[in-house]
């Protein structure tokens, strides 16, 4: 009887460690499909708004000075703070997302 009892606990454990990590799965996939939204909302932003002022050269120079996320999420705060552009905190994230994804890549 004890090792009918011990096989179905262990049966139980193992199928609760197979949901716990199908639902990691998942949880990484919505966040993986909501990343991709927040970089595509981003280029549409920057081409939108950012480009006005200055092409992508910028980001890809030699002598750039955006050395870090941080720093980069600033950079388009300020930006967006000088330029005028009205983006929402979200909005700056999306095109700081962006540009990280495909310039920066911190």
């Amino acid at each position: 009887m004890y090792n009918k009892v011990l096989i179905v606990v262990v049966a139980l454990l193992v199928m609760a460690g197979c949901t716990t990590s199908n639902q990691i799965v998942k949880e990484e996939s919505k966040s993986n499909t909501a990343m991709t939204k927040k970089v595509l909302n981003g280029e549409v932003i920057h081409k939108i708004s950012c480009i006005k002022c200055h092409s992508s050269t910028v980001y890809t120079r030699s002598n750039r000075t955006v050395k870090s996320l941080d720093s980069l999420q600033q950079r388009v705060a300020k930006c967006n703070a000088n330029v005028g552009t009205n983006l929402s905190d979200d909005e700056v994230a999306s095109v700081s997302s962006y540009l990280n994804t495909t310039y920066y890549k911190f």
